[in-house]
């Protein structure tokens, strides 16, 4: 059984997203990160790692971000479609193993 390490979680702070931030914080085997776009006002606890990318979420600091995840949890709303395919592709090109779409 292969075993994920590195999670890297989209959306921390929407309604789908803090649910899924708490319950993978309870879970100590996982090195946890947190992607944030720039104009973001949300607060993030000071313990956890966070990249900040472009609000346009340009593919080359998507695929910077992806590197060395394991895993990427997007829990953004289905109205960012063109967003979501976007982070698909920058996953593949960084080599994610796994992408759990929020849909």
């Amino acid at each position: 059984m292969t075993v994920f390490k590195n999670i890297l979680l989209i959306d921390a702070t929407g309604s789908i997203g803090s649910v899924v931030l708490d319950a993978l914080e309870k879970e100590s085997i996982f090195t946890l990160t947190v992607l944030q776009r720039a104009s973001s006002k949300s607060q993030l606890p000071a313990h956890l790692n966070v990249v900040t990318v472009p609000d346009s979420y340009p593919t080359d600091a998507l695929v910077a971000a992806f590197k060395d995840q394991d895993v990427i949890v997007n829990c953004m709303t289905s109205l960012s479609v063109a967003d979501q395919f976007r982070m698909v592709d920058a996953g593949i090109i960084a080599g994610v193993k796994h992408y759990v779409p929020s849909e």
